[in-house]
């Protein structure tokens, strides 16, 4: 399970620059390490959470919507409900 450890690494990673961004009210990073965290959280099969963070990059940037119709980080999930609610089908 060496890929579980490294994502749950890049998860920790993520969320504490994340917290690092908003403490120095860094928006830009802010929406990056958010998307990146789904990504992450995508690439585990952990469909609600990837979801969720993907939602709240949206919101701070709508660049990380047209990112992720592309980013094969998604492809474990992008058919489920969730992500085609947030991003369906063109």
């Amino acid at each position: 399970m060496p890929e579980l450890t490294t994502g749950a690494a890049a998860i920790a990673s993520y969320e504490q620059a994340l917290a690092i961004a908003r403490e120095i009210g860094d928006r830009r990073g802010e929406g990056n390490y958010t998307y990146n965290t789904a990504c992450a959280h995508a690439l585990l099969n952990h469909t609600a959470e990837a979801c969720a963070w993907l939602e709240k990059a949206i919101a701070l940037d709508v660049k990380h919507r047209q990112m992720a119709l592309t980013d094969t980080d998604f492809d474990p999930i992008r058919a489920t409900p969730c992500f085609q609610a947030l991003l369906p089908p063109e």
